[in-house]
């Protein structure tokens, strides 16, 4: 049925339908919120031989191939999204989000 330019759809309008549907797809998005995702804040990485693994000891020092500088990556479940730097919070260790990653 059709009244003036809104094209009708089972007593409703189109624009009504859209809306309506849009609604639903938040009632989806919202309960998905709750969903648990492992948050991944990498450091950096070394490359060591096997005997100098055997041979670390408490207070042995592992140097990673990156600089103090240098921003830590961000990763949920596995895929990167953003960068941070490292910050003390409290006795705890914590990333500030410096870049959101673009998606890809």
């Amino acid at each position: 049925m059709v009244e003036g330019d809104k094209v009708m759809e089972n007593g409703q309008d189109k624009e009504d339908k859209i809306e309506e549907d849009n609604l639903c797809e938040l009632e989806k998005c919202e309960k998905l919120r709750d969903i648990p995702m492992k948050i991944e804040g990498s450091l950096g990485e070394a490359t060591i031989l096997l005997r100098d693994l055997i041979n670390l000891q408490a207070g042995s020092v592992i140097e990673l191939e990156r600089n103090i500088s240098d921003t830590i990556d961000v990763k949920v479940n596995g895929i990167p999204v953003a960068k941070g730097e490292m910050v003390i919070v409290g006795d705890k260790i914590g990333i500030r989000i410096t870049e959101i990653s673009e998606p890809k």
